[in-house]
């Protein structure tokens, strides 16, 4: 997720992006960075956060970085925030070691409180076996 000014991956460069260590975001933006001639360290920085998406959503609000990775259904905050989504890493096919679930746009949008229960569901589940 990216401010109206951020309109490709050139946009990025100099830039900070918030991530969480060592998961899904982390590896989708390096996979993206790489993908478009970026390298970490050298041409952006990456700013790990904890927290989740909301709370880099805030400081992102905030200026700690100029651009974050969401994940569903996260992005329908982000947009009212201001932000918009640079790329969908389904439509560029980013291999990754775990199962998607993808709905419409439409049932997103009609169905925010169903989705965001589902994601903390299956969020919280490694948790919750390793009380058990």
């Amino acid at each position: 997720m990216v401010p109206p000014s951020v309109k490709s991956a050139a946009d990025l460069r100099g830039k900070k992006i918030g991530v969480s260590r060592g998961g899904l975001d982390e590896y989708a933006a390096l996979y993206y960075l790489e993908k478009n001639g970026l390298a970490p360290g050298r041409d952006v920085a990456l700013v790990y956060t904890a927290g989740g998406v909301q709370v880099r959503a805030a400081q992102m609000k905030q200026g700690l970085f100029d651009a974050m990775t969401g994940s569903p259904p996260n992005e329908v905050d982000l947009e009212k925030m201001g932000f918009r989504e640079l790329v969908n890493f389904f439509e560029i096919r980013m291999g990754y070691a775990g199962i998607p679930y993808t709905v419409t746009r439409e049932f997103r949008d009609k169905n925010q409180r169903l989705l965001t229960d589902f994601h903390h569901s299956i969020t919280r589940i490694p948790h919750f076996l390793r009380e058990v």
